[in-house]
């Protein structure tokens, strides 16, 4: 029961701070007019958002793997 309730207590927390970022993060992105239209972002804003959420996806992607890659080679050194 503690953790149904603390895993809510959570998962709560988490939808707060999405949504008040992403509301930041619109307020501070229609600032560009070309890219909003009355305070939401209109086709030009979402392939934006899109394509730079994709790029920091991949980019944390090719981090992790560099991490893995550098955990691999130590992990040999430390047989050795």
């Amino acid at each position: 029961m503690v953790v149904v309730l603390g895993a809510i207590v959570i998962l709560s927390a988490a939808i707060y701070l999405v949504v008040t970022f992403w509301d930041s993060f619109l307020n501070g992105f229609c600032k560009v007019s070309f890219v909003c239209w009355q305070g939401s972002p209109n086709w030009l804003g979402w392939i934006l958002v899109a394509f730079l959420g994709l790029l920091i996806l991949v980019l944390c992607f090719m981090l992790w793997m560099k991490w893995l890659v550098l955990v691999a080679e130590e992990e040999a050194i430390w047989r050795e």
